[in-house]
């Protein structure tokens, strides 16, 4: 069997690459009621008071985003934010097994295609700036972003980079 075909079998069997798993047993009502709510309430109110404790209280710290548009996938080009979904999911993988970190992939199908370039810009850099105060990280695979977003702080693009030659 060829690389393809096996690529093709490979992903017809595991129906994606990345699931979530939660950290949290919920077997009954009371571990449900610790976990959500009303248990939830007083790690929230904490946070409140201390923002810096959602790294400790939550899995912010361990977190990200991969998130394309479909226009710039890996060697492929504009393929479209479905097409593009094996890719982000492969970048999660990624992530988890080089780093440890938990990433989830975002596909934007049309939410920054009706913006023109001014207000996408400004959009862009909102969420940079968010991610920057934060202290989250934002990942984008997007070739608009990258153009826009260039030099900008807590906006980290490892796409069409080295990053796509693992």
């Amino acid at each position: 069997m060829d690389k393809k075909q096996l690529a093709m079998e490979k992903h017809r069997e595991w129906q994606g690459k990345i699931e979530v798993v939660p950290r949290a047993s919920i077997t009954n009502m009371e571990e449900l009621a610790v976990a959500y709510t009303p248990g939830v309430a007083e790690p929230c109110l904490a946070i409140q008071r201390e923002p810096e404790l959602s790294f400790d209280l939550t899995r912010r710290g361990n977190l990200v985003a991969v998130i394309t548009d479909g226009t710039a996938v890996l060697g492929l080009g504009d393929i479209g934010p479905t097409a593009g979904m094996p890719v982000m999911e492969g970048k999660c993988v990624l992530f988890k097994a080089l780093s440890g970190l938990d990433a989830v992939p975002l596909v934007l199908d049309d939410a920054l295609a009706n913006f023109d370039d001014e207000r996408c810009a400004l959009a862009l850099k909102v969420l940079g700036e968010l991610s920057t105060q934060r202290q989250g990280l934002l990942f984008t695979c997007h070739s608009r972003e990258g153009r826009l977003l260039e030099g900008e702080p807590g906006v980290h693009r490892p796409c069409n980079s080295a990053w796509d030659a693992l």
